[in-house]
């Protein structure tokens, strides 16, 4: 880019920062050569999400969105016609009262826009990054220098630069080198998001809050509530990004991993007062209730009913009646190729550390299919307590107070029933008992 054109660039950025502009109405026209669509969507931005906003009737070429009394909140938005198809994308922010006239193709080179300074510096670097296919340069950054605090600066700050660690050389030894980055990546993961400015929600742009709570934060309970709260606090400034961010993490928690489950009832406890997440939808909120008084019931620390099943014999079998310092719940199905790989290796360790670690596993099988479960137990010589819904009721429904949407399902309690640890893999069943 040529010194004229920054030089112009800057004097447009310093003249529509210090014009205001009334948010109240809006009126904003487009017009195209020859085209066919009947009528055209102004499609918002929200986070992850899109909305529709407002929609007009294609005449002559021209489409004109207006409204003296709606708000058209600052922001990025699509032109889109009825399948989905985006025309070009434009920016709100200073002016709510502009036009642009361009052709169907290659809309930004053709573009002619009055009325919207901010357009016109947001086309050229929509047709720079056309041009140079995405590759970012110091275009950019000169754009970037020259933008402050504008929507479209905000916008480049929280996109353009992609943060890396430092490689931390003067450490010595490359586990602890490692675990330095890490902890930084970790730590600054969010540097470039201002949570505290709202318009970062109608922008474009990848938060990466999934990302970070299921790849990079630790899978545990301490690690899971630290990061929780410190993001939280993040985003604590402005109501509105709170809220949005607080039914995102609800959504990373609620995907079906176990893990996370005491997240959710952690933000039901501290987010939800009185029962009422007003951040959520009506219906999101009835689920969300729902859930938490399953899962409460489900966390580390929590005291379990006794559970009586009955065996092949037709004898009946109660936890209660167990006396050893642990019980392996475990839940399972013939039918269930997983439970059909993993019951062997869960008797293997029954075998070895049963009485070294003083456990005992209270086995239930969850199928009508009797002799499937009794010939694979027969074969397989599980000595442990064999118990199935084949044989008849169990003293309440496992299945559904356990929350069984798929087996198997592994539960550690002590002799007390209090859970110790849920839906683990196999592979971690040492650490329970050498902690």
């Amino acid at each position: 880019m040529n010194k004229n054109i920054l030089c112009a660039f800057c004097l447009a950025i310093s003249s529509f920062l210090l014009i205001a502009q009334n948010d109240k109405g809006y009126n904003i026209g487009f017009k195209f050569d020859n085209i066919t669509d009947k009528t055209l969507y102004i499609v918002g931005y929200y986070g992850n999400d899109y909305y529709l906003l407002d929609s007009a009737k294609v005449k002559k070429n021209k489409i004109t969105f207006k409204s003296n009394e709606n708000h058209l909140p600052t922001g990025f938005y699509q032109l889109a016609n009825k399948k989905g198809d985006t025309y070009l994308e434009f920016i709100v922010e200073k002016s709510r009262y502009f036009t642009i006239s361009t052709a169907l193709k290659n809309p930004y080179f053709n573009a002619i826009i009055n009325n919207s300074e901010e357009n016109q510096i947001f086309f050229e670097y929509m047709k720079h990054q056309i041009t140079n296919d995405g590759t970012l340069d110091p275009f950019v950054d000169n754009l970037l220098s020259m933008s402050g605090n504008t929507l479209l600066g905000v916008y480049l700050k929280t996109t353009r630069y992609k943060f890396e660690a430092p490689s931390f050389d003067e450490i010595k030894g490359e586990e602890a080198k490692s675990l330095r980055q890490y902890l930084y990546f970790k730590d600054h993961f969010f540097d470039n998001i201002d949570f505290s400015d709202p318009r970062i929600l109608r922008m474009p742009i990848d938060y990466g809050v999934g990302y970070f709570f299921t790849e990079i934060v630790i899978k545990n309970v301490d690690s899971l509530r630290k990061e929780t709260e410190n993001f939280i606090h993040f985003t604590s400034q402005n109501q509105e990004v709170k809220n949005y961010f607080l039914r995102e993490l609800y959504f990373i928690f609620h995907n079906g991993d176990p893990t996370f489950d005491i997240m959710l009832v952690y933000l039901y406890d501290n987010y939800c007062p009185g029962g009422e997440c007003d951040w959520l939808e009506e219906l999101l909120q009835r689920r969300f209730t729902r859930d938490y008084k399953r899962k409460s019931m489900l966390i580390p620390g929590k005291k379990v009913p006794f559970l009586e099943a009955v065996d092949i014999h037709g004898k009946k079998h109660s936890t209660e009646n167990i006396p050893n310092k642990y019980i392996i719940l475990w839940f399972w199905d013939p039918d269930c190729e997983d439970c059909l790989e993993q019951t062997p290796v869960l008797n293997d360790f029954y075998i070895v550390y049963k009485e070294m670690y003083d456990v005992e596993v209270f086995a239930v099988s969850i199928t009508e299919d009797v002799e499937r479960w009794d010939h694979f137990v027969q074969e397989n010589h599980l000595e442990w307590v064999n118990v199935s819904y084949g044989m008849g009721d169990p003293n309440y429904s496992f299945v559904d107070y356990f929350d069984l949407l798929t087996t198997p399902a592994i539960y550690l309690i002590d002799k007390d029933h209090i859970i110790i640890e849920r839906m683990f893999s196999l592979d971690d069943l040492h650490s329970f008992f050498e902690e």
